[in-house]
């Protein structure tokens, strides 16, 4: 798989730096952004957010109708 975005929240302090770098595994060319960009069109959201962010990618997944995982943990 090829891993398109990687988002944090909007404003968070870490927007720009490397994603893989941001979680340890080192550097693999793709920044963090406050925002996606669907283009091209993503085959499928992974959100492992929390509850209010699982709610939106869950809508904005079902408006533009794709594929969404989601592993968000502590919903009841």
């Amino acid at each position: 798989f090829v891993i398109a975005d990687a988002l944090v929240k909007p404003g968070h302090a870490e927007i720009g730096r490397d994603a893989g770098e941001a979680i340890g595994i080192g550097p693999i060319g793709v920044k963090l952004a406050g925002e996606i960009d669907f283009s091209p069109m993503p085959n499928v959201i992974i959100d492992f957010s929390n509850l209010a962010g699982m709610r939106h990618w869950l809508e904005v997944a079902r408006h533009r109708r794709i594929p969404i995982l989601i592993g968000t943990t502590g919903l009841t």
